[in-house]
């Protein structure tokens, strides 16, 4: 009977426990907070019902909340719907069932799409495949899943366009980012992203489907409705906690404006050598962070972008500070911590990224180096052994077939 290797039989266990660790944190943290209210989940079934009713214009308007509010039996009243006015015709389906109803069915596809992350996004990233069970305990994850938010769908959907579509069609990645402007603030700086890479079909795509949707948006709801809008974004119901934030202006709040500024001087420092040094993953890990960092409004759901960070982070380190579990044990759910262990990952990156080699232009696939690679899910796990893209190895033997031929026509005159 062949000997198990140490080091099998220590990752076995450690992925083991990780996985009774994400049982238990689930039970003893999901299950109480669904059954006292998916607080966020009543803005977006309030806007279906409102789109339902042909009243769209009227989705930031505070007065039209009543009645539906009460309709819907919410003893705890409702959050505003906050997003562009296009994501209220997103939310129309929810209106076709009873609110309980329409709450559970998102509660569910929120656990399919944190399945399909934890299946996912180790591929799409060339990452090991025992982190999947660190996803799985992910805190961001769970606080979008218990509070019916849709940050999930977004980290899907700018995982699968930048790490997986965007080889095979740029413009349908853009497209597909496009849509993920349903929380703006979150890829703000995808496009500087998409510009510096010189993807100009999906950049162009991006911006034609980002001012596509504006415009339907200010068809909707008209030049009153847009002034509702930024006069909501400014009440205390939209911004009701900015000390329990995971961005820099939370860091004012709780230690003064000197640490915010340091704390966004080397944020904005490290962002910058990142994208000018790093290769794609890295400038795609940089982008989301920096407008984690910079937003005004950031929360844990939010975070849940972080995990491509997470997945693609060459250094354990990185991947570890973010991924375990520690947010379970934090006695109060304020986010500054996360903003520490955020920071820390981006220096690291840039240290990283000014010790190596500046790779060439057309190193890789998107420019990203050989040792550290985008796996394209078509393609056979067997291809990537070598961790090199199909590119590359394909012109490397076609380079090696010419050589062979060139020193036969030499060995033969």
């Amino acid at each position: 009977m062949p000997r198990i290797k140490p080091e099998r039989m220590i990752r076995i266990a450690v992925v083991t426990g990780g996985l009774l660790l994400a049982v238990v944190l689930n039970l003893l943290y999901l299950r109480p907070i669904l059954k006292a209210s998916t607080v966020d989940f009543s803005q977006f079934y309030i806007a279906g019902q409102l789109v339902a009713r042909g009243k769209v214009a009227q989705i930031y308007d505070v007065a039209a909340y009543a009645p539906l509010v009460a309709a819907a039996g919410l003893r705890h009243g409702t959050t505003y719907f906050n997003r562009p006015a296009f994501a209220a015709v997103l939310c129309r389906p929810l209106a076709w069932f009873p609110y309980q109803t329409s709450c559970n069915i998102i509660i569910g596809f929120n656990f399919l799409l944190w399945g399909l992350l934890v299946w996912k996004l180790p591929v799409w990233l060339g990452a090991p495949a025992h982190l999947r069970v660190w996803l799985l305990s992910f805190f961001p994850f769970l606080w979008s899943t218990a509070l019916g938010q849709d940050t999930l769908a977004i980290t899907f959907a700018v995982a699968y366009a930048c790490c997986a579509l965007m080889r095979r069609n740029e413009t349908a990645a853009g497209v597909l980012l496009g849509f993920c402007l349903v929380k703006p603030h979150l890829i703000i700086l995808l496009p500087l992203l998409l510009l510096i890479e010189r993807r100009r079909r999906a950049l162009i795509s991006f911006l034609v489907t980002g001012c596509a949707l504006g415009a339907i948006s200010f068809a909707l709801i008209g030049v009153h409705g847009v002034q509702q809008w930024l006069a909501l974004l400014h009440t205390p119901m939209t911004d009701y906690s900015p000390g329990s934030m995971g961005n820099i202006r939370a860091l004012e709040l709780h230690f003064g404006m000197p640490v915010a500024l340091a704390a966004g001087a080397l944020t904005i420092a490290a962002g910058v050598v990142v994208m000018v040094r790093g290769n794609y993953l890295d400038r795609l890990s940089v982008s989301i962070l920096l407008s984690l960092l910079l937003s005004p409004h950031t929360y844990w759901q939010d975070y849940s972008l972080a995990s491509i960070l997470a997945l693609s982070a060459p250094d354990p380190l990185t991947r570890y500070m973010l991924l375990l579990p520690w947010c379970y044990f934090w006695p109060t759910l304020d986010m500054w911590p996360m903003v520490f262990v955020s920071l820390g990952c981006l220096l690291l990156m840039a240290a990283r990224t000014l010790r190596a080699r500046k790779p060439a232009p057309n190193s890789g696939a998107f420019g990203v180096d050989a040792g550290h690679c985008l796996p394209e899910f078509t393609v056979p796990l067997a291809r990537w052994r070598s961790k090199l893209p199909l590119s590359e190895v394909v012109c490397n033997s076609f380079c090696l077939v010419r050589r062979l031929l060139h020193q036969g026509r030499i060995a033969r005159t």
